[in-house]
């Protein structure tokens, strides 16, 4: 949840960014609903006006949301931890 500057309300909101491709429509299309490693963070850029469709509302913001991906030093970490928690359960049960 968001609240406006504005008017001091909340709305929903949901991260989504584009990540640009050179596949082609029917491969995108069937990758839809696929989860890629990695997440959505919020990325600092130059300040910009966004226009709220439902209210007209136009908003400064100086951040843009983009894909990073999950690097193999992350991935070896997450694993390390999945182990770990693994050997607990064993332990308690």
């Amino acid at each position: 949840m968001v609240r406006s500057a504005e008017t001091g309300q909340f709305y929903a909101t949901v991260k989504r960014c584009s990540i640009p491709s050179n596949l082609d429509q029917e491969t995108c299309e069937a990758m839809i609903g696929e989860k890629l490693e990695g997440s959505i963070q919020k990325v600092q850029c130059e300040p910009y006006e966004y226009v709220v469709e439902d209210t007209g509302e136009v908003l400064e913001l100086s951040h843009r949301w983009s894909f990073v991906p999950v690097t193999t030093e992350e991935r070896t970490l997450e694993k390390a931890r999945e182990a770990e928690f693994k050997s607990i359960e064993d332990v308690m049960a």
